[in-house]
């Protein structure tokens, strides 16, 4: 389809992008039925330094179900790209070094009203001392696993800094 979209505010790359992304779109908008549309472009802001939008609203047809415009917002979402690659970085170091730390590391969740915990993630050493596959333990209860174990709840708030959700710790006493 030949679009007549004033190009001002992309670069070239971006404006073939993103009328590659409005044809798809319209396809979209056709054979589902969408009330609106939303993508996600890269384009110049007013003071004409790239940015990351995402437009978002619906596209007008005619009776014959041809385009003829599109009625919408866009919203500069620059600063929210900025924060998710940096919350994105933040996390691969933290798994480099989870994965990689020569001691035992397990990821717990309360549940029971601190009675038991979830296992929500091991590292590899645990798997090597535990013998335990991190697929064998993940989102089970540490009760399940070790039965032997009996656990003692400890409210945050007696034992560590964090009082402010009043979690618990796992604190394990053989049986």
């Amino acid at each position: 389809m030949d679009w007549n979209i004033t190009k001002i505010s992309w670069s070239e790359e971006e404006y073939r992008k993103t009328l590659k992304k409005i044809d798809q779109a319209l396809k979209d908008y056709k054979n589902k039925n969408l009330k609106t549309i939303s993508f996600e472009t890269k384009a110049f802001n007013k003071q004409n330094k790239e940015g990351d939008f995402e437009v978002t609203g619906k596209l007008l047809l005619d009776e014959k179900g041809e385009f003829i415009g599109f009625q919408g917002v866009t919203r500069d979402i620059s600063q929210r790209k900025k924060i998710e690659k940096e919350v994105y970085i933040s996390e691969e170091r933290y798994r480099a070094l989870f994965n990689t730390i020569g001691s035992c590391v397990a990821i717990y969740e309360a549940c029971q009203d601190g009675q038991d915990f979830i296992f929500r993630d091991i590292n590899k050493s645990a798997e090597n001392l535990s013998q335990i596959k991190k697929e064998e333990v993940v989102g089970k209860k540490v009760t399940e696993i070790f039965p032997m174990v009996k656990v003692a709840s400890l409210r945050s708030s007696e034992r560590s800094t964090n009082r402010e959700n009043d979690a618990f710790a796992p604190c394990y006493v053989s049986g």
